[in-house]
């Protein structure tokens, strides 16, 4: 083999020992964004699950708040609760068809 041909394998060699490094890099930076991305979508969904909550509390304390209050809101007040009390029969209706 002539020293031009060695020189090739040579080369190669090394070109592709780099590569294999920038693949072994770019593998483990693509596995800690996937880790990245996976704690990112738990943060969102525990936001998510807390936004619920909250909403759920704000619903109950507007509740309390116009049922302690005046006449006027009391009276709002059993409007809407017969109202959703009208959709649940409704719904149930529906659902012993």
């Amino acid at each position: 083999m002539t020293n031009r041909h060695q020189l090739l394998i040579d080369g190669f060699e090394k070109k592709l020992q780099t590569l294999l490094q920038l693949y072994t890099q770019e593998k483990d930076r693509n596995r800690k964004l996937e880790e990245e991305l996976q704690q990112r979508q738990e943060e969102v969904m525990q936001a998510h699950k807390t936004i619920l909550e909250l909403r759920t509390d704000y619903e109950d304390l507007k509740m309390v708040q116009i049922l302690s209050g005046n006449s006027a809101d009391r009276e709002a007040a059993h409007r809407r609760i017969s109202h959703l009390v009208r959709e649940i029969d409704k719904c149930l209706d529906l659902l012993n068809q």
